[in-house]
């Protein structure tokens, strides 16, 4: 397995990057970058199709890891009209740095990647992936933006305002944090949704599911239902939902299934 280290400090000023063409013999890489002295951190990572780890600690480096691997075992060798598939160019992959600022891009239609990254808790997140992909965090603390089109997500130890997205499966997050800095926005449209968070925490809540049931343990006041009237050129359009306060009411926290169930869990 061959691995190759790319080391990068303060020395590199506005960009720095590895390109890895299409059939490149690599199995694993791994990068290093010094955000110390960076006010404006931030990681974005854009997969085609894998997993992406993030998890945090309390330090200055980044470290991303990147393996390779097929996207679809088993996957046919002939069409229906008996013509061979044949590979469709390989694993792609670019990391570099901008200022304060990552930016991984991985994965192929025929290679999945597994992108792992150990980041300081602080660094700004802006996590997608467009198919066949989870996303897992960490212990991160700022503000994040996840997109995953075709899979499950998962946020563990939430601090920061968050807008969260997993289109057709399961949205898991689970927060630490008596206060939240800024509105959390958690959707799903073809998963279930759940909310694990301390009982202390203040929040105004809203929540819809238009095909599942909404469960929680908290103990919420002021529940309300409401119902929202927008004029349009082509008529008028009504959408419903629920809010209630938790705590006295706090940071907005917008919580919507679909057609999933939504849980709203205390942390034990």
């Amino acid at each position: 397995m061959h691995t190759k280290t790319l080391t990068v400090g303060l020395a590199v000023s506005l960009a720095t990057a590895l390109a890895i063409p299409a059939g490149a013999q690599a199995q694993s890489e791994e990068f290093f970058f010094d955000l110390a002295g960076y006010s404006d951190r931030a990681l974005r990572v854009s997969l085609m199709s894998g997993r992406v780890e993030v998890e945090g600690y309390d330090g200055d480096e980044v470290l991303i890891s990147v393996s390779e691997g097929p996207a679809q075992d088993g996957a046919p060798d002939v069409d229906d009209d008996g013509m061979r598939i044949l590979p469709n160019g390989g694993q792609n992959l670019v990391v570099r740095q901008d200022g304060g600022q990552i930016i991984v891009r991985a994965g192929s239609m025929d290679e999945a990647a597994l992108v792992s990254v150990r980041a300081p808790r602080d660094v700004r997140l802006s996590l997608h992936s467009a198919m066949d992909s989870s996303i897992s965090v960490v212990d991160m603390s700022g503000e994040m933006e996840i997109q995953n089109s075709n899979g499950p997500v998962e946020v563990r130890g939430l601090r920061s305002a968050a807008v969260i997205h997993a289109h057709t499966d399961d949205l898991t997050v689970s927060v630490d944090a008596s206060e939240l800095p800024g509105p959390l926005v958690l959707n799903s449209w073809a998963g279930d949704v759940e909310l694990t968070v301390p009982a202390t925490l203040q929040a105004n809540l809203r929540w819809r599911t238009n095909m599942g049931d909404v469960r929680t343990n908290l103990d919420v006041t002021d529940i309300e239902t409401v119902t929202e009237r927008e004029e349009t050129e082509d008529g008028v359009r009504l959408e419903g939902y629920t809010t209630a306060r938790l705590n006295g009411g706090g940071a907005e926290v917008s919580v919507t299934a679909y057609t999933g169930d939504i849980t709203l869990r205390r942390a034990d």
